[in-house]
């Protein structure tokens, strides 16, 4: 078992900047102020919506320049006006002499790569039903998918919000026992070793 979790959180640091310049401390604050949609604020900071669709300039990119006087390149970032960003959590396991700088300067997603953390999420996602994995992508915006709520879940999979919950505690359950199964498994290859 390594000593660490890295839990890397990646944000649209130019949404983040404009609203430290007027003293805006949270997203909650920017839609109260602001009357955009906290939901919609949160998927700007967390870059899972660009600023540009097939249609032209975002409803949330108009009112947030709208909202701040600005530009569009003034609270997206160049690589993001058309693409969204893909998974923005990390997260990663080190011991405690890995050199963490050696990553410096990487794509977040290369650093991922670089480490076992991809393949016990990948391990992890296998051991799910095809239902199971779809709510647990949904719920925390992984494959590509943006972050939802139960009901939108359950939207997607045809059963209720509540039924949804169900489904991905479930899930969360089994992936914890794989978790375990899997810490187990390293102690006894440790102790073979020895």
């Amino acid at each position: 078992m390594k000593d660490y979790l890295l839990t890397l959180k990646i944000q649209n640091n130019y949404l983040a900047k404009m609203m430290e310049s007027r003293g805006i401390k949270s997203a909650a604050e920017l839609h109260r102020l602001s009357g955009i949609s906290q939901v919609d604020i949160g998927k700007a900071l967390n870059l899972k919506r660009p600023a540009y669709s097939s249609r032209g300039l975002s409803a949330t990119a108009s009112s947030l320049c709208d909202f701040f006087m600005c530009e569009v390149g003034d609270i997206y970032p160049t690589e993001h006006l058309h693409n969204p960003l893909d998974q923005h959590i990390f997260k990663a396991e080190y011991a405690y002499q890995d050199n963490l700088l050696e990553g410096e300067g990487a794509c977040p997603s290369l650093l991922l790569e670089s480490n076992d953390a991809q393949g016990a999420i990948d391990g992890m996602m296998g051991y799910l039903t095809e239902r199971e994995r779809k709510a647990v992508q949904m719920k925390h915006g992984m494959g590509g998918e943006e972050e939802s709520n139960f009901k939108e879940i359950g939207v997607e999979l045809g059963v209720s919000g509540q039924r949804t919950r169900q489904i991905y505690d479930k899930a969360l359950r089994k992936a914890r026992h794989y978790a375990e199964k899997q810490s187990q498994t390293e102690l006894l290859s440790l102790k073979q070793e020895d």
